[in-house]
């Protein structure tokens, strides 16, 4: 439980920021990464809950019936997003950093 937490926080952290960010791109960019990795984050959640199995192994049955399909055709995507979550995320804070720096840096000179 606390794990979802301790992973939720940078996407909230980069929803927030996204707020105060001058830059239009910088702020697109945290907003679009924070909320799919949230997404993710709660397919991922969600599935683990309701489904038998996992993401490595295959859904193969979940306690509302309509949602076995469903889990089992995102197990392989969400199995990749998560584990680009670890790259890709710090790429898109990055990025969006750079964007802000030469948004900010343009507006005082």
């Amino acid at each position: 439980m606390f794990t979802v937490f301790g992973l939720m926080a940078p996407c909230l952290a980069a929803l927030g920021l996204a707020r105060f960010a001058k830059s239009r791109i910088a702020a697109r960019l945290l907003i679009s990464g924070g909320l799919y990795f949230l997404i993710v984050l709660f397919l991922s959640v969600l599935f683990g809950n309701q489904c038998i199995g996992g993401s490595l192994n295959g859904f193969t049955e979940c306690t509302p019936s309509f949602l076995t399909p469903v889990a089992q055709t995102l197990a392989g995507p969400l199995l990749i997003s998560l584990l680009g979550y670890l790259f890709v995320g710090p790429a898109i804070l990055a990025v969006a950093g750079i964007f802000e720096f030469l948004n900010r840096r343009a507006q005082v000179q």
